[in-house]
C-alpha cells in the first residue's frame, strides 16, 4: 500500500502545469485580442505556450507560439506568429512586476487567475501594451 501511495505521489509531482486564457494589445488606438496557453518548463524560470489572434467574432486570424523567461524584476520573451495565408511576424514582450524576485515564471500565470497582468509588446518599429487574464481549466 505505501509503494501505491508513493507512485501516485510521484505522479502527481511530475504533471507539467499548465494555464489559458485570453489576452488583449494596443498598437495606437487599435485594439488586438486572442487566447493563450501556456506550459511551465521543466526550467522553473522558463515558460512557452500558444496563442492566437481572432477577429471580434472569435474567428482566428493567426496562430503562433510564445517563450519566456523569469528575472528578478521582469519577464521577458519573444513571441511569432502566421497568418492564413502564411504571413510570419514576431516581436518580443515584458511585464514588470512587483512579486518576489524569485524566478518562477509560474507565478505570472498564478497571479493572472486573479488579476489582469499587463506588459508592453514590440515588433519592428511598432510597439504597444497588452494584457492577459487566465482561466482555471
Amino acid at each position: 500500500m505505501l509503494l501505491v501511495l508513493v507512485a501516485v505521489a510521484l505522479a502527481a509531482s511530475a504533471q507539467t502545469k499548465s494555464w489559458s486564457g485570453t489576452w488583449s494589445a494596443t498598437a495606437g488606438s487599435r485594439v488586438f485580442s486572442g487566447t493563450w496557453d501556456a506550459m511551465e518548463s521543466t526550467d522553473a524560470a522558463t515558460a512557452s505556450g500558444t496563442w492566437t489572434l481572432t477577429d471580434p467574432s472569435g474567428t482566428p486570424l493567426a496562430a503562433g507560439t510564445w517563450a519566456a523567461r523569469k528575472n528578478a524584476k521582469s519577464w521577458q520573451g519573444g513571441w511569432q506568429a502566421r497568418t492564413a495565408n502564411g504571413q510570419s511576424y514576431s516581436g518580443t514582450w515584458r511585464a514588470t512586476t512587483q512579486l518576489v524576485a524569485t524566478p518562477r515564471m509560474a507565478m505570472m500565470f498564478e497571479a493572472a487567475l486573479s488579476s489582469t497582468i499587463q506588459g508592453t509588446w514590440q515588433m519592428g518599429t511598432a510597439a504597444g501594451a497588452w494584457s492577459i487574464r487566465a482561466y482555471s481549466r
